[in-house]
């Protein structure tokens, strides 16, 4: 009869309950500390959407109310030609609403040099969104259209 040696050294069945016994307990932190980086992780990701779409909103409000106020210099010289005495404009304020949420104010006053004036269209967007664009004009000799010359045209910040 052959008899084999039983070693004592904990590599039995009675040594691997105690060993997995004493391990079962990490894997549940482990497992814990996994759910709690994929949390922090979605919660980051979820951040940064939302201010991204934020920031992209605000940027196409910017633009319009940009465009809004730029098209209102535009309206206003068009009608220029018509008025004989521009003296007369300098102090004007006109208010008018260009969308549901976009408002422009338009003013004009007196430019740098003689027979120059300076329109100045405001637009103002929700969350606090305002551009404004400035035209300074003079007249000319000539008739019609050509009677307005524009000397400078900026965008005031």
């Amino acid at each position: 009869a052959i008899r084999r040696r039983v070693p004592q050294s904990g590599c039995g069945a009675v040594g691997m309950r105690s060993r997995a016994a004493g391990e079962e307990g990490i894997a549940l932190v482990i497992a814990v500390m996994s759910m709690m980086l994929m949390a922090a992780l979605g919660s980051a990701l979820v951040l940064t959407t939302m201010t991204e779409t934020g920031v992209a909103s605000n940027y196409a409000s910017g633009i319009e109310a940009f465009y809004a106020a730029d098209a209102e210099v535009e309206r206003t010289l068009s009608d220029l030609p018509g008025i004989a005495d521009w003296h007369s404009l300098i102090g004007l304020r006109i208010e008018r609403t260009a969308a549901a949420y976009l408002r422009v104010v338009v003013t004009v006053g007196a430019g740098a040099a003689e027979g120059q004036i300076v329109i100045r269209a405001a637009a103002y967007a929700p969350r606090g969104i305002e551009r404004t664009v400035e035209a300074t004009v003079s007249r000319t000799d000539e008739v019609g259209p050509a009677s307005v010359h524009l000397v400078a045209w900026r965008e005031v910040r």
